[in-house]
């Protein structure tokens, strides 16, 4: 049975935690959800028996609803800062008939778990959300050796490649959370135990309508349209409509190619460390 449990984390910025508990309730809805990387993610674990792991950072659970429906064996820990999208995940997997999973409102940075807690741990689109230097301590810290912890996630150039990146105005410039993999590469090497294994990439050929996009942006279902300012949004959004027409004369048939790459990372036995 679930239940929810609250640590003591450091609070995410005001401005994020109040959109996503604005956007909590159609979250679901307005944000696209790929089934290849939780694929990749059985694929490596394999058949087991029990494997006990950690979602962070659900939002509204649709990433945590695909493990459990996929990863056989799994008992799953979903973790969130956001009260909201705890509600939100909690429905939306108890409706789907659910129970192998508990629910525990914390940061990435610091989580109320034992040492070791872990057979693998997933980050699904929210390590930017994240001190990522201590939510890879932290991991370091939950994951029994030589378990897997995968992040998945856009780079910066695979942000500027988006349908956003390319035609909405000032979009790569506000979101300036993303990591480049240099970066993502060095942060795992420095921190104690951890091991880069892998750098898996993923592109999905996508299609939509003028109206469905301007709806999404509209419901703010990438959080960087909470950064825009209300009158900067709205010049933005006009002129993105303005760009899509005359890209895509036909409005219904919006095409582009979205790319994320996932990161495998392992906890070294000992006598690796």
């Amino acid at each position: 049975m679930s239940q929810v449990i609250t640590g003591s984390p450091c609070p995410p910025g005001i401005l994020v935690v109040e959109h996503f508990t604005q956007i909590s309730s159609v979250y679901n809805q307005v944000r696209t959800t790929d089934i290849e990387p939780v694929r990749f993610i059985q694929e490596q674990l394999g058949n087991r028996g029990e494997i006990v792991g950690a979602d962070i950072g659900i939002g509204a659970g649709r990433y945590s609803y695909l493990l459990l429906r996929v990863v056989k064996g799994l008992r799953l820990t979903c973790v969130d800062y956001n009260h909201a999208m705890l509600r939100e995940a909690s429905g939306l997997l108890r409706s789907l008939g659910h129970r192998d999973f508990d629910l525990v409102r914390a940061d990435g940075g610091g989580m109320p778990f034992a040492d070791k807690s872990f057979d693998c741990m997933m980050a699904f689109n929210s390590v930017h959300h994240f001190d990522l230097s201590s939510f890879l301590q932290e991991a370091a810290r939950l994951l029994k050796d030589d378990a897997r912890l995968y992040i998945y996630t856009r780079l910066r150039v695979q942000n500027e490649n988006t349908i956003w990146g390319q035609y909405f105005p000032d979009f790569c410039a506000i979101e300036r959370r993303l990591y480049d993999l240099s970066q993502l590469r060095e942060l795992v090497a420095s921190t104690k135990s951890l091991m880069l294994e892998s750098v898996e990439y993923f592109n999905y050929a996508r299609k939509a309508s003028l109206e469905r996009l301007v709806a999404q942006a509209r419901s703010h279902h990438y959080s960087t349209f909470s950064l825009y300012g209300a009158e900067h949004f709205q010049r933005a959004l006009g002129q993105f409509e303005r760009s899509i027409c005359y890209a895509f004369p036909n409005g219904d048939r919006v095409r582009w190619t979205d790319e994320n790459t996932m990161l495998v990372i392992r906890k070294a036995p000992p006598h690796l460390h």
